[in-house]
């Protein structure tokens, strides 16, 4: 069986790949690709702005606290003005934590990993459902072993 997905025209959203290195980054912007998706929209921790083009479409980078619901609900507004959709999002943003005996992880790491892996999608759901109202889209969630 061949399964082909055409995405020309679509807009998505990936977040979480802040922490990546730029081999893996590399590996996700190919394999997304060849889907034919025109422009991907990532949000990320470490460049601002930046651009990568292929022949299958662009991805722009954003720097943004997906555990903050105002830069979420601000990354999306920017999407939607930038691009006029958004109909694929993948919310994939997780954190480890401290990796320490349970009475050693302090009540901040803590706070931080239910901010990041659970309030984060709860803030990214709420917007993102609301841009694709009026259209439809796509939604997946996916959490690491981790978490």
């Amino acid at each position: 069986m061949n399964v082909t997905f055409d995405f020309t025209g679509k807009v998505a959203l990936v977040t979480g790949e802040g922490r990546a290195s730029e081999s893996e980054r590399r590996g996700l912007r190919r394999r997304r690709g060849n889907g034919g998706c025109c422009r991907h929209l990532r949000g990320e921790r470490e460049s601002r702005g930046r651009r990568h083009r292929s022949h299958r479409g662009t991805a722009k980078f954003f720097a943004v606290d997906v555990s903050s619901d105002e830069d979420v609900t601000s990354l999306i507004a920017t999407i939607v003005g930038e691009f006029g959709q958004l109909d694929i999002a993948h919310n994939n943003a997780g954190i480890e934590g401290e990796v320490l005996p349970l009475a050693e992880i302090s009540s901040e790491g803590w706070r931080q990993v239910l901010d990041v892996n659970l309030s984060s999608v709860f803030y990214c759901l709420k917007a993102e459902i609301n841009a694709m109202l009026a259209k439809g889209g796509c939604i997946v969630n996916t959490a690491s072993v981790a978490g």
